[in-house]
């Protein structure tokens, strides 16, 4: 048995090593969705690292207005280590799921009527590297942290850039919430070095914009009820109950937080990829919202996700809320674009 576990692990290792460094394919039809997507999606794998041991996965949504001209958007979901799928259905993407109570079937998707894509194209990235589809060649490559997530964006973006010619003269932003408030900053400071040393291809570099950014932990954790209080939101009775109050959307009920934690590593709990090694680390019997919480909705992501059906439309190899665009939709996105066309906010 330990031999056949063995001979099975060196057989898969083998044929992630076999894997191109760079691959993109183009989705004309996602499962739960009617009809073809009215919208350009590309899914891919870029090999970032000394030996290219780690391969990011992407989800690419052309502008729907003029791709050829429109700015590109590079979003990094926060966490640390949250998949980009939470960016493309859950905030700014062109698809949202239909909440209804699960049945057993597949969830079902439906358009966004104020994703930022109608204003331009936008490059969802899985990342650091054991995130969502993301994955490692090695044990070594499997490590990471903030600055090397950074170094391995940057090698990210300018492979994607060259594979991508057409793209490499839009004006280009980058974009994130929640923990990217720390490594968007830092990406945005070494494009701007490479860029200064002409180092190619030069990166037409306008800006970046962050949402609910995180900063410092210790004052933003400790500091978000008592804001909320001084500012009149909540009542004195509520404030005196914190324990009921929704810290992602203070106006919400409290909800459970669903997400398919791992016994045994919290590491791992953030990956999409479910197979013979990794199930043992996924809770197979979570304790569900209810249907009226927005983390209800987290819960049918699992069952989409992990459809075989949907990774074959993905082009998966193997991977490894409150976020204001989720919760303030119509919002969010009049903001963007009047930020993305430089009129005042």
């Amino acid at each position: 048995m330990e031999m056949a576990k063995l001979c099975f692990s060196l057989l898969l290792l083998l044929q992630l090593c076999m894997q191109p460094a760079a691959s993109h394919s183009t989705v004309k039809f996602l499962p739960g969705f009617q009809g073809p997507l009215p919208f350009e999606l590309e899914t891919g794998y870029v090999g970032v690292g000394e030996s290219e041991e780690a391969q990011l996965f992407y989800y690419f949504v052309k502008s729907e207005k003029n791709p050829k001209e429109d700015p590109l958007l590079l979003w990094l979901t926060g966490g640390p280590g949250c998949s980009a799928f939470s960016g493309l259905a859950y905030e700014i993407g062109p698809v949202n799921f239909n909440t209804v109570e699960y049945n057993g079937s597949l969830p079902t998707l439906r358009l966004n009527p104020y994703s930022w894509t109608k204003e331009a194209s936008i490059l969802f990235v899985d990342s650091p590297v054991g995130t969502g589809f993301s994955y490692a060649r090695t044990p070594h490559a499997s490590q990471t942290g903030d600055f090397k997530q950074v170094h391995h964006l940057d090698q990210f973006l300018r492979k994607w850039l060259m594979d991508h010619p057409e793209f490499i003269s839009n004006p280009f932003y980058v974009g994130g919430d929640s923990y990217s408030g720390i490594t968007v900053p830092a990406l945005v400071q070494r494009i701007s070095n490479e860029n200064e040393e002409d180092i190619k291809p030069l990166i037409n570099l306008q800006g970046y914009i962050l949402g609910n950014p995180r900063t410092d932990m210790v004052v933003e954790q400790n500091s978000q009820i008592p804001f909320a209080h001084g500012m009149g939101l909540i009542s004195n009775e509520l404030y005196e109950l914190t324990s009921g109050v929704e810290k992602s959307h203070i106006l919400e009920p409290h909800c459970q937080f669903f997400s398919p934690k791992p016994r045994a590593s919290s590491r791992n709990r953030r990956s999409l990829n479910v197979n013979e090694q990794s199930q043992e680390f996924l809770d197979p019997e979570p304790t569900f919202p209810p249907i009226g919480c927005r983390s209800y909705g987290y819960l049918l992501a699992r069952y989409w996700d992990n459809d075989h059906n949907v990774r074959k439309a993905l082009h998966v190899r193997q991977g490894g809320g409150h976020t204001a665009p989720e919760y303030r939709p119509a919002e969010c996105y009049a903001m963007f674009q009047r930020w993305i066309n430089h009129d005042p906010l």
